[in-house]
């Protein structure tokens, strides 16, 4: 199998602490550009925070954002797509936020709005990098379709949050889990497979010369999509019962073994 596309998450995937990507996993994706494959990563971070990563790795092709409600070409500064929430949505999913007093930040227009920050939202978003803006009111400010929605909340209780939340919403909003603490919320419409999908007709690439690595349930479709698709060894249960292999952990840098073995197809990649 030939591999013209990699997509790859951020976090648990690329990068352990948030911050930083490895030295040997920056080798693997700069050879694997060396022999001409094209390279994205498909996060749920915003554009601003994820430009950072892009630039760490050296990629200029287009990048999916927002769990892939937002695929931006840093090149031409031109949106590819973009699906939104409906702002009747939003404005539902705030009323659920104060009935709950729920940590809700509102993604619109490159921006991070919130009207009830915690210390533990202040503490992660700040780490991540988001630039969040602290509103009285947020209904005043989201006057438009924001790009998506995120709750921050203790990691012990958020799986049952989601749960609720998804059976308040119905199928008008998708709501995960992320990471540990993060609830996020997209249109239903939206999704990293299809981001990917979308992603690889733009280069006129077969699905079957895409390759995606994931870690968390919002990459299982991503993974179950592309033609070989690869799990962390921390990934979710899910991601591995989709993924064709199953790779070391972050903590090994395992997303570098996938790409020595499939790409590079180096013979002493580690097992």
């Amino acid at each position: 199998m030939t591999i013209k596309l990699l997509a790859s998450d951020l976090d648990g995937t690329l990068v352990a602490d948030l911050h930083q990507i490895p030295a040997r996993t920056r080798a693997a994706i700069q050879a694997a550009l060396d022999r001409g494959v094209e390279v994205t990563l498909a996060t749920g971070r915003e554009w601003n925070v994820t430009r950072k990563y892009m630039g760490m790795l050296g990629l200029s092709t287009p990048v999916i954002c927002y769990q892939g409600a937002l695929i931006f070409d840093p090149q031409s500064g031109q949106t590819i797509f973009s699906q939104g929430l409906s702002l009747p949505l939003t404005r539902r999913l705030i009323d659920l936020a104060r009935t709950h007093k729920l940590s809700l930040h509102i993604f619109l227009n490159g921006k991070v709005y919130t009207e009830f920050p915690t210390g533990q939202s202040r503490a992660l978003l700040g780490y991540i990098g988001s630039n969040i803006i602290e509103v009285d009111d947020l209904n005043q400010v989201v006057t438009s379709s924001p790009i998506k929605a995120m709750i921050v909340h203790p990691p012990a209780g958020t799986g049952a949050m989601a749960g609720r939340l998804q059976a308040a919403l119905g199928k008008d909003l998708s709501v995960f889990r992320s990471l540990e603490p993060l609830i996020e919320v997209t249109s239903p419409e939206v999704s990293k497979g299809r981001a990917l999908a979308a992603l690889a007709k733009y280069y006129g690439i077969a699905q079957s010369e895409v390759m995606a690595i994931g870690d968390q349930d919002n990459d299982i479709d991503m993974i179950e999509w592309a033609g070989l698709g690869v799990a962390m060894g921390n990934a979710s249960p899910g991601a591995k019962a989709v993924a064709d292999f199953v790779a070391p952990p972050v903590s090994e840098e395992g997303a570098a073994w996938a790409i020595e073995r499939f790409i590079l197809q180096k013979d002493k990649a580690r097992p």
